[in-house]
């Protein structure tokens, strides 16, 4: 998040020396109310019940799934998920004391965020992990990019041959160009995990 002086767009506070200011949403708010608002957002999320909830298995230890699929607690227990990488700064971790987060400061909103500076920090996440689910809101663009480049990186895959493996489990995946371009371009023998 980017830090930013002027007026909070909630409580209207312009002293730049009582909080930090943070774009949030694209939005000038202050450290205090971002806080409030993630609250009001985790207590959102946590209260629409799951209307579609997919999680579908990539490998043995990798899942892919959307918001809802995140949001059954006790099917994920039971494919014994102990990790969710949350590809989304727009949801909340809404089992923190049940699961080990990462949660990727990404706007899934958009199609042209810069993703390859969370590719590290993902693979050793997922690559640590006993049992991971990688979602996103839809489970269908971010979430799904990150796993194909994972998969692209850890098995030594082409893009195409690692897409494949995806849409095989789970056909509706729809990457943005953008985030194919990303992919394909990435220089994977510079990670080093």
């Amino acid at each position: 998040m980017m830090q930013l002086l002027g007026e909070c767009s909630f409580c209207k506070d312009s002293s730049n020396n009582k909080h930090t200011r943070i774009n949030y949403l694209n939005r000038n708010i202050c450290t205090e109310c971002y806080k409030h608002e993630k609250k009001d957002i985790f207590d959102y999320q946590s209260k629409i019940p799951p209307l579609y909830p997919q999680i579908d298995q990539i490998y043995e230890s990798i899942y892919i799934g959307n918001l809802d699929g995140a949001k059954l607690k006790e099917n994920l227990k039971e494919v014994n998920i102990t990790h969710l990488l949350n590809c989304s700064k727009h949801l909340v971790c809404l089992f923190p004391n049940n699961f080990v987060y990462l949660e990727l400061d990404i706007d899934d909103k958009k199609n042209d965020e810069n993703i390859t500076k969370f590719f590290e920090t993902s693979f050793r996440f997922i690559k640590n992990a006993n049992v991971t689910l990688i979602h996103c809101l839809d489970g269908n663009n971010v979430s799904a990019s990150i796993l194909i480049a994972f998969i692209m990186w850890s098995n030594k895959k082409t893009f195409d041959e690692a897409f494949k493996i995806v849409f095989e489990k789970r056909p509706s995946i729809c990457l943005s160009e953008s985030y194919i371009k990303q992919i394909k371009d990435y220089n994977y023998n510079d990670l080093i995990i």
